[in-house]
């Protein structure tokens, strides 16, 4: 888990794929939509901590940030008329993690199959909520539960933007909760064999108004498998 912060306000979540690179969506690399990109001075990456104000506060030498060297958006972001496809972008580092040593955290796999092996799985998100105490503070958890949707059955939903073949959905089973605006760009996996983190989807957008109502739309990460490889060559894993 890692969070995208400017000055040290919570902008995205997203996800540790090497020593080098964090996973994101397209949009989080925006002020506002396909607008004003932010420039990697704007970005700090936080990793280890699940809540973002204890940065200062404790956590010495778990609590880790980097600094941003480069924003790598896809290509086809923002040029796709209405729809919000190709949503997935990566953060350069300007340093490595030094992941041997960083226990708390760790990389997360990317699939080797396509997302429709999953279909009707359940699946996990990471969510970000505020706590009821005094300072508002902004806690990570678990979304476990959530059901993947053939990608035919998306259309249905009244989004704002068209699906395309690069998105798949998800909706939280058992109550309304789903992944909200500050969990985007972060993560729905797959655990396998109790020990293998499997990414399949960086969550993207969901229904106008829905607050978190139990469905949303998410990158298929699958499909941009090659893109993933190629621009983030130069990282490693240990």
């Amino acid at each position: 888990q890692s969070h995208q912060t400017s000055d040290m306000s919570q902008l995205c979540a997203g996800s540790i794929i090497n020593d080098l690179y964090i996973l994101t969506a397209g949009h989080c690399t925006f002020k506002n939509t396909c607008q004003i990109p932010y420039v990697p001075q704007d970005l700090t990456v936080t990793v280890a901590d699940h809540n973002i104000h204890s940065l200062n506060k404790g956590l010495i030498g778990i609590t880790q940030s980097f600094t941003v060297k480069e924003i790598i958006r896809h290509e086809n972001y923002c040029k796709s008329g209405k729809t919000i496809d190709n949503d997935i972008a990566l953060l350069k580092l300007a340093k490595r993690m030094d992941l041997m040593n960083l226990k708390e955290v760790g990389m997360i796999c990317l699939p080797d199959n396509p997302v429709s092996e999953y279909d009707h799985a359940y699946a996990t998100a990471v969510e970000q909520k505020l706590t009821s105490d005094e300072e508002d503070k902004l806690f990570t958890s678990e979304l476990n539960g959530v059901e993947l949707i053939k990608f035919p059955n998306c259309a249905l939903y009244p989004f704002p933007s068209h699906i395309t073949e690069n998105m798949f959905c998800a909706v939280y089973k058992t109550d309304t909760r789903d992944t909200c605006g500050g969990d985007s760009g972060g993560p729905l996996y797959i655990i396998e064999n109790d020990s293998r983190y499997i990414q399949i989807g960086i969550v993207s957008f969901g229904p106008p108004g829905s607050k978190c109502a139990g469905l949303g739309v998410y990158t298929d990460i699958y499909k941009f498998l090659s893109w993933i490889r190629e621009k983030s060559q130069d990282g490693t894993c240990g």
